[in-house]
């Protein structure tokens, strides 16, 4: 039997900034691992019972910004 390895990140839409520092730091790590037994699940929480957004359009360029870094990691060769 071959171990596999599951990640999990819940990205809430105000920590939309850290998330590329978060996935590059995934990737070293996930280099020292045999990346086909890695499945990384990232989602982005837009809820805003906690925090409002400030303006009515920037939800709409985080929900752009969280696309654009999943499509990144792909190139990273990190299965999202």
């Amino acid at each position: 039997m071959q171990t596999k390895f599951a990640i999990g990140c819940l990205v809430q839409w105000y920590e939309i900034e850290i998330l590329s520092e978060y996935i590059s730091s995934l990737s070293k790590a996930i280099d020292n691992y045999d990346s086909d037994k890695v499945l990384v699940d990232i989602r982005l929480v837009t809820n805003q019972e906690l925090e409002q957004v400030d303006e009515p359009d920037r939800l709409t360029t985080i929900i752009n910004n969280f696309n654009s870094e999943i499509d990144k990691a792909r190139n990273f060769r990190i299965s999202v």
